[in-house]
């Protein structure tokens, strides 16, 4: 590896934090027009899109579950989800958007309708389906980096004692 290759990285790193912020600014001002956050649209999508948890969730999104489950306690007793029964993980369940939730992210989309058309013009040149591809194959070798990493961690966790129970005797 190159140390341009190394640079291209963090280039790529340092551009997405700054797109993601953008799209953070413009959606919170979106939201605010259909009477919501962005955090709430960002939830509510994402519930949309699959069966995910609340954990799923703060995954794909990048941030805390925590985070997820105080936005998700509020949108239940909005009545915009309801939480339903995940075989794989009881304690766990899905969310899934009531009709008044749809509703509300029908709504959110299309305050965004203008910034969408007033964004195409500028990125007519871009091939955004592939773009879309490139950002999904940096993810998911970002996601196996993680993985190894956990692996061994886990591996010098388990080799050096860590994590082990110590029984109290009764």
């Amino acid at each position: 590896m190159l140390k341009s290759d190394i640079e291209i990285i963090d280039q790529l790193a340092i551009e997405a934090y700054a797109l993601s912020a953008t799209f953070r600014r413009h959606g919170t001002v979106l939201a605010a027009r259909a009477g919501q956050t962005q955090p709430r649209w960002q939830v509510l999508r994402a519930a949309s899109m699959e069966l995910l948890s609340v954990p799923q969730i703060a995954r794909r999104l990048g941030v805390t579950r925590q985070n997820v489950q105080r936005i998700t306690d509020e949108l239940v007793a909005d009545r915009l989800v309801q939480l339903v029964l995940n075989q794989d993980h009881k304690a766990s369940p899905h969310l899934v958007l009531t009709p008044r939730g749809q509703e509300t992210l029908d709504a959110l989309t299309e305050a965004g309708v203008d910034y969408r058309k007033s964004v195409w013009p500028r990125l007519r040149h871009v091939d955004l389906a592939d773009l879309v591809a490139m950002l999904k194959s940096v993810n998911h070798a970002l996601a196996e980096v993680d993985l190894e990493a956990e692996a061994v961690e886990g591996a010098k966790s388990r080799r050096s004692g860590e994590g082990r129970r110590i029984r109290k005797s009764s």
